[in-house]
Order: structure tokens, then sequence, then C-alpha cells
């Protein structure tokens, strides 16, 4: 009997840890992860070897820097992939049942109804400051 084979690059075997199906993320690390990106004398970098690979001219150590590029990136891309997950629950059981993100815990909660809700179980009065 023979056992199915895993696929064991570094790119494989990172994905099956950081499972970017499962939306684990929470809202503000998600929200940070989806601002990483290259910055411009890196993206300029790869420009360059990506322009030297089409012309066949790079050297084995460019090769080399290039693909760590593309690893890299493939790590960036599969993290944003789990953040963007990660955050479409909330907005979209936000849209349906008008929840909102708490600014102070990072919790969704219920927006307040007064048709539905009860006062008091969402604000109260601190002397002459209303808490809610």
């Amino acid at each position: 009997m023979q056992g199915t084979q895993v696929n064991t690059s570094e790119l494989a075997i990172l994905s099956r840890v950081l499972e970017p199906d499962k939306p684990t993320f929470p809202a503000a690390a998600a929200r940070a992860i989806l601002g990483f990106d290259f910055n411009q004398a890196d993206k300029a970098r790869m420009r360059d070897l990506s322009a030297k690979a089409q012309e066949g001219t790079l050297t084995r150590s460019e090769q080399a820097e290039l693909d760590n590029f593309e690893r890299v990136g493939h790590v960036v891309n599969l993290m944003q992939s789990k953040a963007r997950r990660s955050l479409k629950p909330v907005a979209a059981r936000t849209e349906r049942r008008k929840l909102v993100e708490h600014p102070n815990t990072g919790k969704v909660v219920p927006l307040f109804n007064p048709r539905r809700h009860k006062w008091h179980v969402h604000f109260r009065w601190d002397r002459p400051v209303l808490i809610g």
C-alpha cells in the first residue's frame, strides 16, 4: 500500500502551517498584514532581475536573489489571503445584522437599536457623562 506523496517544498510546508483558508487572524492583525509590501528599492531590484531573466543574462547569484524575492512574495500572498478571509466574515456579518467593531475592545457587537434593545444594557450614566 502506497501512501500519498506530500509536497515538502518550503512554501507547501508554510502553507500547511498558515492554513490560509481558515480565517483565524484577529481583525487588527489582519489589517496590518494587508499592509505588507516590498519597499521601492526591492521593487526596482526585482524589475531589474526580471528584465535580466527575460534576456537570459542572470548570474547564479542573481537567480538565487530572484528566487528569494519570489518565495517571500508567496509567503506574503499566503498571509494576506488569510488576512482577507479573516476580515470577510466580520464585514459580511456587519452588513447583515448591523454589527460594529467596538473601538476599545475590537470585538464585534450589535449596534444599539432602541426598538429591540434595553437601554440600560448598553449605556449607563457616570455622573454627567453617558457611557456606552
